[in-house]
């Protein structure tokens, strides 16, 4: 199986908004789920402007967009994600 991938933006928005809290969700993850994901810091995504529904914090998993991401909704979504690969 291969490893989930979590990018997390570190752009000024969204790492003021939340995304330093997301910084730690290798280690809120466990090691049961922190063994399956990848987790990259990457700038500015650029998607979150005032005309854009979507808010900060950011994340991409698996290449698709999360916006006002949570460490609950993205250990939800891994879980989600692990579990459809069973």
């Amino acid at each position: 199986m291969e490893k989930i991938v979590v990018e997390i933006c570190i752009g000024t928005n969204c790492y003021v908004m939340g995304g330093v809290e997301l910084l730690e969700l290798e280690d809120k993850l466990g090691p049961e789920l922190a063994k399956h994901v990848e987790i990259k810091g990457k700038p500015c995504f650029g998607v979150c402007s005032e005309e854009s529904p979507q808010k900060p914090p950011m994340i991409r998993i698996n290449g698709k967009d999360m916006s006002e991401a949570s460490l609950s909704k993205v250990k939800e979504t891994i879980e989600s994600m692990l579990k459809k690969d069973e």
